[in-house]
């Protein structure tokens, strides 16, 4: 997705967005870890709020758990943190 100058648009996932840092340490608090963040090829409802300027954080909870996603029985779970 692009920005209306052409740019891409891009959710940090680094210490700079607090969105980020909070799902981090609520993941470390849980005795979870995260991996490599990656950018999922096809499109979730985070390109509505992305094409706006806001951040989008998509989260799937896929350790020890079928990779479901786009299968005939497709689970996935979604976080969106909006500021109030």
């Amino acid at each position: 997705m692009l920005d209306a100058s052409g740019k891409p648009v891009i959710t940090k996932t680094d210490s700079s967005n607090p969105w980020w840092a909070l799902l981090e340490n609520a993941v470390q608090e849980a005795g979870g870890k995260l991996g490599k963040p990656e950018i999922f090829p096809a499109s979730t409802d985070a390109r509505y709020f992305r094409r706006v300027g806001l951040p989008a954080i998509g989260f799937s909870p896929m350790a020890n758990t079928p990779i479901l996603l786009h299968d005939h029985n497709e689970v996935t779970f979604t976080i969106y943190c909006m500021p109030n």
